[in-house]
């Protein structure tokens, strides 16, 4: 085993390698800068906003499609790709995901993000520092995601021995039914899905992209009995990436999937869209396996209690308070913590404060805060030695992270790190890590 410090991150398509090596894969990519579709939210002259992001998410899907169908299975069959994929599977003992039906074209998809995601921050510091490096973020979750699986082994059971707790559907005298929720399999399925993989084999459909995005232990074997909360109370150093929120995250009843949207849309898109291919389960996996795909039980009332009743705001105070409360209790413990923000809806939308102290630092967040002169020479007289891109006592003018908003090639297309972003990033990092030394 490792003597190695350990270092946990947790956040979104930020923390992993989203969009990282796309300029590999088209040619002249950064004449992206030159499309007014891609500069800014107004867009061209003219255009609404809504019209803007319309005209840009159809341009997105267009780029994808062509990346999917073209670009990705031209990158594997590159030499040095098809090197590192055998390397991989030799690695993982067979294939890490699932592959095509017989006669089927191979799908790369999972490869390259994959690959993407070797050149993330978190690789970059699992290589350049002392520390063993887990990376759970997941592409389109935030701050509620996390919540729902730190305290995933905390749901509470009944006394039942048996493990199962009590469901009040049907009628007397068989209203209370046992059933059986959140088993080591159930658990296990957040850390390392593998449906999506099965059912885009099978199917031949775009399944959510939850078998790309397991934990990842940045090239190191990855550990079977993982557990998020343990993980995130004791490593030595715990990055937490904010996103803009809220984003949902919801378990069902009866099944291993985690319904997840990154805004109430997506989510709602989700339910509705996710069997479309397997309606009423009729449709399964031909045997001898047995596996059977059925609709989302009670998906219509779902996606009404979203839409008119949940209260997202009430939702994401109890994460926030979650959120700090962790960082305290790590403190307590003498354990490290870097919050940093990528975007600056999270830290604006809900007024969350950098906290900076002997344990905890924070990056990224830019509250625009003016300051006169008067202020300036009272915090110097504070601190001869501050710095302003780092750990200003009070916050004012945080401008950490400055370059992600200065260097237009830290920055991907659709708005994600780029090679160097990720690179900045980890060094950003690796600065307070000296510090702390």
């Amino acid at each position: 085993m490792s003597m190695n410090k350990k270092m946990m991150v947790v956040g979104c398509s930020f923390s992993t390698g989203e969009e990282c090596c796309d300029e590999e894969l088209f040619e002249n990519y950064w004449d992206f800068h030159k499309d007014p579709t891609f500069v800014g939210a107004e867009g061209k002259p003219g255009v609404s906003r809504d019209k803007h992001w319309q005209e840009k998410n159809l341009k997105h899907a267009k780029y994808h499609e062509e990346m999917r169908t073209k670009l990705i299975p031209e990158w594997a069959e590159r030499p040095d790709v098809q090197q590192l994929i055998k390397e991989k599977i030799e690695r993982d003992n067979g294939p890490t995901f699932p592959d095509m039906p017989e006669g089927q074209r191979r799908d790369w998809v999972p490869y390259w993000q994959w690959y993407n995601d070797r050149h993330c921050y978190s690789q970059v510091l699992q290589d350049k520092t002392e520390y063993d490096v887990v990376n759970a973020s997941r592409r389109g979750t935030g701050i509620n995601y996390q919540h729902l699986i730190y305290n995933i082994h905390r749901q509470i059971k009944t006394t039942n021995k048996e493990g199962l707790w009590w469901n009040s559907a049907g009628h007397w005298p068989n209203v209370y039914v046992p059933e059986k929720q959140f088993s080591k399999s159930w658990y296990l399925q957040c850390y390392y899905p593998k449906e999506a993989g099965i059912q885009r084999a099978v199917h031949g459909y775009p399944a959510p992209n939850w078998a790309f995005n397991e934990l990842k232990f940045c090239g190191k074997q990855r550990d079977p009995n993982f557990r998020y909360d343990e993980y995130m109370d004791s490593a030595d150093v715990l990055i937490w990436q904010f996103t803009g929120e809220p984003r949902y995250a919801v378990t069902l009843r009866d099944r291993d999937e985690i319904a997840i949207g990154s805004s109430l849309e997506q989510l709602d898109n989700w339910f509705e869209h996710y069997y479309k291919f397997l309606p009423g389960g009729e449709k399964h996996i031909p045997e001898p396996s047995g596996y059977r795909l059925a609709d989302i039980p009670g998906k219509d009332e779902i996606r009404e209690w979203y839409k008119y009743y949940h209260d997202p705001a009430s939702d994401i105070a109890k994460s926030v308070g979650w959120m700090q409360n962790i960082v305290k209790l790590r403190e307590a413990k003498g354990l490290k913590t870097i919050l940093m923000v990528m975007t600056s809806q999270f830290s604006k939308r809900y007024d969350i404060q950098p906290r900076n102290n002997e344990h905890t630092r924070s990056i990224g967040f830019d509250y625009d805060i003016k300051m006169d002169n008067e202020d300036v020479v009272n915090m110097y007289r504070k601190d001869p030695n501050v710095n302003f891109q780092h750990h200003t006592e009070d916050g004012l003018t945080y401008t950490g992270l400055k370059r992600l908003r200065t260097d237009p090639h830290t920055k991907a297309k659709f708005g994600h790190l780029t090679k160097e972003g990720h690179w900045y990033v980890a060094h950003e990092i690796m600065e307070i890590l000296e510090e702390w030394k």
